[in-house]
């Protein structure tokens, strides 16, 4: 099936095979969802987390057709991807879904995108973080799917910057608006109940767990994302940074504190010196001024 699927995705990127690939890839595909849908709203709970076998080979073969490289091709498959999951939400609005069932099947999506984005290569670790932006643009249940894995989600595309460090700025960007757009959707529901600054704090705890480390962080994109995302969060929730990390506060003072400058790679140091004009920078500052950072600033100076 795989193999057949994939031949159909090569017709596709053919002129003239073009118009019937692509109807039989979204005939293929409207039944596949449909079968799918049923199959999890008549098992058993216990059955419905595991996919079936042609479900499985179907997202297979959406993964090796987005890996593909060639951008104007590639373009062109991910808008046939994005009509798929258009179908997908035609098909769940036809029958009465409840929306939990549909978390499922949007879940085993996901996670095969980000299986896809933690490959070693660029144009997989793209196709992956792309898979993800397609389904955060599904509204009727992607919201309380985001929030209960958000963290996840970021964590994933984090570890794509890590590892694109020599891509054009366009990539970055692209990758940064796919995390931005999980902080405002896994916050948005969230936000109607009016919670207190502690309700924030022990919700975004993961998140912040996820974010400091990275502050320090070696690698240039890294660090800016981190700031980014605590910008963010903190426009979202009216909580301040310090706030935010005010419970974890000795062990980010420790990280930076742990060893001389001078015993870490080049890198290393220009990411701790940043990190420490970020936390100092806060609003109120987050280190005090001891003999600690007193040790660390002369050997930055």
């Amino acid at each position: 099936f795989i193999r057949c699927l994939d031949g159909v995705f090569n017709a596709f990127r053919i002129t003239d095979l073009k118009p019937q690939a692509e109807a039989l890839l979204r005939e293929t595909s409207n039944r596949v969802f449909t079968f799918e849908v049923h199959r999890v709203m008549t098992q058993e709970h216990a059955a419905r987390n595991f996919m079936d076998p042609s479900f499985s080979a179907f997202l297979d073969a959406v993964a090796h057709a987005l890996s593909r490289d060639g951008t104007d091709v590639w373009q062109e498959t991910v808008n046939l991807v994005q009509a798929m999951i258009q179908d997908f939400r035609v098909v769940v609005s036809k029958q009465e879904v409840f929306p939990e069932d549909m978390i499922i099947i949007v879940h085993n999506l996901a996670m095969r995108f980000c299986v896809l984005a933690q490959e070693e290569t660029w144009i997989p670790k793209r196709a992956g973080s792309t898979g993800i932006r397609i389904l955060l643009e599904i509204p009727e249940f992607g919201m309380k799917w985001v929030e209960d894995r958000d963290s996840e989600l970021i964590r994933t595309l984090f570890q794509v910057l890590k590892d694109m460090p020599h891509e054009s700025q366009q990539n970055i960007d692209n990758v940064m608006d796919v995390v931005m757009r999980i902080l405002r959707i896994g916050h948005a529901s969230f936000k109607v109940q009016q919670p207190t600054k502690e309700q924030w704090i022990a919700r975004d705890k993961t998140l912040v767990g996820l974010f400091w480390p990275e502050i320090a962080s070696s690698n240039a994109l890294v660090r800016k994302a981190s700031e980014k995302c605590f910008g963010l969060l903190s426009a979202l929730t009216g909580v301040s940074v310090t706030e935010f990390l005010m419970p974890v506060r000795p062990r980010v003072l420790a990280n930076l504190y742990q060893k001389p400058l001078r015993a870490l790679p080049f890198q290393m140091q220009i990411g701790i010196i940043d990190g420490m004009c970020y936390f100092v920078c806060l609003d109120p500052p987050l280190p005090e001024y001891n003999e600690e950072m007193l040790r660390l600033l002369h050997e930055a100076l």
